[in-house]
C-alpha cells in the first residue's frame, strides 16, 4: 500500500519548517491543546497552496490539505467529525462521477484519433509516432473493458509491436502481459474491470517514450539483422604451375 507520493515529501518539509518557525516566535500556539489546532491550520493552508501550485502531495491517496481539515474537524468534536465524514463521502461521489465523465470523453477522443489515423505513422518523426500511440491507447480505470474497447487497444498494441521499435526486455513483457489481459477480457462472458497493475506500467512507458521523443528525428524501424553473404567455398583442386 502506498502511504504517500513523492510530492508529499517537499510539502511535509514545508509544514515542518513552518511549525518550527511558529514554535520559535509564538511558542504558545504549539503548546498543549493549541498544537492540534495549529497543526490542522498549517497543514490545510500549506497543502492547499501547494495543490494550487501543482505540487500535489498525497497521504493515503488523499490530498494533504484534506488531512489538515480532518485534524481541525477532530478538534471540533463529534459534530465536526461527522460533518467531515459526510463531506468526504459526497466529495468522493462527486470525484467518481467527474472521473467517469472524463473517461467517456477520453474514450470518444481515442476512437476518433484511430479513425483519423488507423495506421501508425512509422514514416514520421519519433514525436509523431509516440504521439499517435499516446492519443489512441485508452486504458480506463472506472470504465469496463468491453469487447469493443479491448479490440481498440489490441489494434494499437499490434501496431506498436509491428513497428518494431527499440524496446527493452521488460517493456516487451509489459506489453505482452497487457495484451494477454485484453484478449481474455475481449472474450469474457461479461465486461471485466480494470487491471491497474498491468495498465500503469504500459501507460508510464508510453508517456516516457513520448516525452523523450525527438520532434525532428525520424522514427527508426528496427528491422531484422542483415544477412551476411555466404562464405566462398575453397576449391579442392590444386593447380600446378610450371
Amino acid at each position: 500500500m502506498i502511504l504517500f507520493n513523492l510530492w508529499a515529501v517537499p510539502v511535509g518539509i514545508a509544514i515542518w519548517l513552518i511549525l518550527l518557525g511558529i514554535e520559535h516566535f509564538f511558542p504558545s500556539l504549539v503548546a498543549g491543546s493549541r498544537f492540534g489546532w495549529t497543526l490542522g491550520i498549517v497543514v490545510t493552508a500549506v497543502g492547499g497552496v501547494c495543490e494550487v501550485a501543482g505540487i500535489k502531495g498525497r497521504l493515503f491517496l488523499l490530498p494533504i490539505w484534506i488531512t489538515g481539515v480532518a485534524i481541525i474537524s477532530y478538534h471540533l468534536g463529534w459534530p465536526g467529525t461527522l460533518s467531515f465524514l459526510a463531506i468526504l463521502v459526497v466529495g468522493g461521489i462527486f470525484l467518481f462521477v467527474k472521473a467517469r465523465k472524463k473517461e467517456i470523453a477520453d474514450w470518444n477522443k481515442a476512437q476518433l484519433e484511430l479513425l483519423k489515423a488507423p495506421v501508425a505513422p512509422v514514416d514520421g518523426t519519433e514525436r509523431h509516432f509516440w504521439g499517435w500511440v499516446k492519443d489512441t491507447l485508452f486504458l480506463p480505470i472506472w470504465m469496463k473493458f468491453t469487447p469493443e474497447l479491448c479490440q481498440h487497444n489490441l489494434t494499437v498494441l499490434d501496431a506498436l509491436k509491428n513497428a518494431k521499435a527499440s524496446f527493452s526486455k521488460t517493456e516487451i513483457q509489459r506489453i505482452e502481459a497487457l495484451e494477454t489481459f485484453l484478449k481474455a477480457a475481449r472474450t469474457a462472458a461479461k465486461p471485466m474491470g480494470s487491471e491497474v497493475k498491468l495498465q500503469e506500467p504500459v501507460c508510464d512507458f508510453v508517456n516516457k517514450k513520448f516525452r523523450r521523443a525527438d520532434p525532428k528525428k525520424p522514427f527508426v524501424v528496427q528491422g531484422p539483422p542483415a544477412l551476411l553473404p555466404p562464405p566462398e567455398k575453397k576449391s579442392d583442386k590444386i593447380t600446378l604451375r610450371i
